[in-house]
């Protein structure tokens, strides 16, 4: 009896590296992609810092507003018992009067301001909700907690062992990968 034993092995030469620099492409995007989520993410944090400060700003000049009006209203009560009383002419009552009516006339504006800037704190704050409450954006008991879970697979065994791994994969996927 005859026996014959045949193996074929096929190649394709990457002579240009073209399938290499098409993986390396692949890589290079998708780091771009993380590199411009983090962007988004840093953009969205500066702007719900940036709508705080001015919402606690507005709240601010509103409460310094208002006690202002009500320092004006109690020197006009003043005034007005000083005038029943004959001590003073009404022209000083209605200068007083003028004051508190400019007084009052600050508050509808910043509580015009107030209003959206709430509105969109709000939504900016429920958008970083959505993003997720990592590592970074923990306080106190709950971020040791995290990191006590989290810090054994960056261990630089762990890490190796990635390494090795995510090789392995990606160099048997750049062998599976046919072009077209």
């Amino acid at each position: 009896s005859l026996h014959t034993l045949q193996l074929n092995v096929g190649y394709a030469p990457d002579v240009f590296g073209g399938l290499h620099r098409q993986a390396e492409s692949a890589l290079a995007q998708a780091e771009a992609q993380r590199y411009q989520a983090e962007a988004a993410y840093l953009t969205l944090t500066a702007n719900v810092a940036a709508a705080a400060i001015q919402q606690a700003s507005l709240i601010a000049q509103i409460r310094d507003a208002e006690a202002l009006v009500a320092s004006d209203r109690k020197t006009l009560e003043t005034l007005r018992r000083s005038l029943q009383a004959g001590e003073l002419a009404a022209a000083d009552v209605t200068a007083q009067e003028v004051v508190v009516a400019q007084a009052e006339q600050a508050l509808p504006p910043l509580n015009k301001q107030l209003a959206p800037k709430g509105r969109t704190l709000s939504a900016r704050n429920k958008a970083l909700k959505r993003w997720g409450a990592g590592l970074f954006n923990l306080n106190g008991e709950a971020h040791r907690e995290h990191r006590r879970i989290l810090m054994p697979a960056f261990h630089k065994n762990s890490v190796d062992a990635y390494c090795t791994a995510m090789t392995a994969i990606i160099e048997d996927e750049l062998r599976q990968w046919r072009p077209g």
